[in-house]
């Protein structure tokens, strides 16, 4: 199994986690054709109990509006479809708080100049030929939501990130 995410803030208490139930229920089924994994990014469904991965990034296309998924809460998966959990549940776990710092593969590979306190969104990126919701490098545009902030360069296929509020940064 692949690892996709390591989470490197200390976790103290389990308050900052929070278990969605997948709109899809065969994305935690490992065995289907893109299974979610951690290190993804959801949002919540419009029924407001669900989760979906935030894969409409109309806020990363020139001249595109916000939309729910790129305005509202993203949240980054911490436990995806190889888990046992979440197979039987068709929930992920999702860490529900920001300022967090991971080590992630789930970004945007096509770009390679990533730079310490360059600001990520959150977008659709493809993974082994994948489709999965990931974060991206983004221009500086007035009214973008940005969902994390680069640490550290690359290193051996692993970006250092630390996760924001989008109330904490507007360029």
């Amino acid at each position: 199994m692949a690892r996709y995410l390591k989470e490197l803030s200390p976790v103290i208490t389990h308050h900052n986690h929070k278990d969605f139930p997948l709109t899809d229920a065969t994305l935690a089924d490992p065995t289907s054709d893109n299974p979610i994994v951690e290190g993804e990014w959801v949002a919540i469904d419009t029924d407001g109990a669900h989760v979906v991965r935030a894969l409409d990034d109309a806020d990363w296309v020139e001249g595109g509006e916000l939309t729910s998924f790129t305005a509202g809460p993203c949240y980054i998966v911490i436990a995806g479809s190889p888990r046992a959990d979440v197979q039987v549940t068709k929930k992920v776990t999702t860490k529900f708080e920001s300022d967090k710092e991971f080590e992630t593969k789930i970004f945007d590979g096509a770009y390679s100049d990533y730079v310490p306190g360059d600001f990520l969104v959150v977008g659709s990126i493809l993974i082994d030929g994948k489709t999965k919701a990931g974060l991206k490098h983004a221009p500086d545009r007035e009214d973008r939501v940005y969902r994390a902030v680069v640490l550290t360069p690359l290193t051996e296929g692993w970006l250092r990130v630390q996760t924001i509020s989008p109330d904490h940064v507007t360029v």
